[in-house]
């Protein structure tokens, strides 16, 4: 028995009446939250969330990742991932010179997730103080945040579950109106690299910008291990496409320009959002039940 009939077996055995976070067809923009919580801008009712069962996105198998999360392929990919001569981009200077200093502290010993994480972090600050330099005021509501875990109300085959994913990192732009469009997920150890849990992830916060009606639902997501990086991009056809460069294999300008690249997406979505409207804002969160917690 799979994963998703024994979650059907157990809603079986529990109450037949139906959650309210229900829907009566499956398809990717049913409510995320009732008519009367969203126009009050609240978050639904914490006990209809516990009662429903809770799927872990690393539960679910590679092979289930595209008919569950309703991703598809895009065959059109590389339209994606290409950068003209003036995306093309050098890191500041000093960012080699504080990189291979941890190579040295390494010592040539096992890289594991401690030593990954502080490179993948120094990248990171480096690239993304370099564009708040370059124009704080296109940039500078930019920042990280850490360790977040996001959860969303979703419907398979007419049952109701939530949804749990994790991320490393996530890029936020917006001042009070706080947004995201970009996941990290940092390898567990040197050459273990794997895209569907952060695949996952980035289809639910893809999701949760369509049902709160976002004009812009394109959403990024980086898998590496500093020296493997694998991009990932969900578009607004919720397709899927990625490429993967190598840092050791002479591509870090590459890789470099892919994240400036994917930050002036950001910057333009934050200069969007604070930008004057007619309508009343409600946050992804309030207009889709997707949930952040530490």
């Amino acid at each position: 028995m799979d994963y998703f009939e024994r979650l059907k077996t157990q809603i079986r055995k529990s109450s037949a009446s139906s959650s309210p976070m229900q829907s009566k067809a499956d398809n990717d923009e049913e409510p995320g939250v009732s008519r009367t919580v969203a126009r009050q801008g609240k978050k639904p009712v914490t006990s209809e969330r516990r009662d429903l069962p809770h799927i872990c996105i690393a539960d679910i198998k590679p092979q289930d990742v595209r008919g569950f999360l309703r991703l598809q392929p895009d065959c059109n990919f590389n339209s994606c991932w290409q950068l003209t001569a003036q995306d093309k981009l050098q890191a500041p200077e000093y960012l080699g010179s504080i990189l291979s200093g941890y190579w040295r502290a390494a010592g040539g010993g096992t890289e594991n997730k401690a030593l990954i994480r502080s490179r993948l972090e120094t990248i990171l600050v480096v690239v993304l103080a370099s564009k708040k330099r370059e124009s704080a005021s296109a940039y500078g509501s930019l920042h990280l945040q850490f360790e977040k875990n996001l959860s969303l109300p979703w419907s398979y085959q007419n049952r109701a579950y939530v949804l749990e994913g994790t991320t490393d990192y996530s890029l936020w732009y917006g001042g009070q109106k706080k947004e995201t469009n970009l996941l990290l997920f940092c390898a567990l150890r040197r050459g273990n690299i794997g895209r569907y849990q952060a695949l996952c992830s980035m289809a639910m916060l893809h999701h949760a910008r369509k049902r709160a009606r976002r004009n812009d639902t394109i959403v990024y997501g980086i898998v590496t291990d500093t020296d493997e990086w694998r991009f990932l991009c969900i578009d607004k056809e919720s397709r899927y496409s990625g490429c993967i460069m190598s840092w050791d294999k002479g591509q870090q300008v590459d890789i470099i320009s892919t994240i400036y690249k994917i930050l002036n997406h950001a910057a333009a979505l934050a200069q969007a959002l604070e930008a004057p409207s007619l309508t009343e804002y409600m946050s992804v969160e309030d207009a889709s039940g997707l949930e952040w917690s530490d």
